[in-house]
């Protein structure tokens, strides 16, 4: 009874007086091909915090979608509290749709869930920039750590960088 209540919406939608069974089951996989077609699929986003000196400590991820953000001020379209492991360079894996983004992390020596800066504006705790596409050393630069997300798996380094004394209590 419910798929011919819906048969008979569309039938009203499209006006026309009658949609046979057939053609409805022909019109409503189109309809969800092209639906489906229009979404995209997440892709597994591997990260990389190179050269962990605080295991178990908590590391804050903010990821920027490339198009829409224009620098670090904007708000990013990700965000992550995440306990870093013990290995060296610890892995963590997110989902990710195609497309361009950055990354940044801090860890949070302090504990109060926020990158504790200088009066400068330079950190005082550890933190990370991804690599960009191609590039070898970390850069503050929003567009120098831009890296692409395809549909199969990508890779991201985050280099963790320790200013003078960040990690003094």
């Amino acid at each position: 009874m419910a798929f011919f209540r819906a048969s008979q919406f569309i039938t009203a939608v499209f006006g026309c007086k009658y949609l046979p069974r057939r053609r409805f089951v022909t019109l409503y996989t189109f309809i969800g091909l092209c639906l489906a077609g229009s979404t995209a699929l997440a892709a597994p986003v591997e990260f990389t915090f190179e050269d962990n000196r605080v295991p178990g400590g908590q590391v804050y991820l903010a990821i920027y979608k490339a198009d829409q953000a224009k620098g670090w001020d904007d708000a990013p379209t990700h965000q992550e509290k995440l306990t870093l492991g013990d290995s060296e360079n610890w892995k963590t894996t997110l989902e990710l749709a195609p497309g361009r983004y950055a990354a940044r992390a801090f860890i949070d020596v302090d504990g109060n869930g926020e990158l504790k800066t200088a009066r400068s504006g330079r950190p005082q705790e550890p933190f990370a920039i991804s690599l960009g596409d191609g590039r070898k050393k970390a850069s503050i630069r929003f567009q120098q750590a831009v890296f692409e997300v395809s549909d199969s798996a990508a890779s991201v380094t985050m280099p963790l960088l320790y200013p003078k004394g960040s990690l003094d209590h």
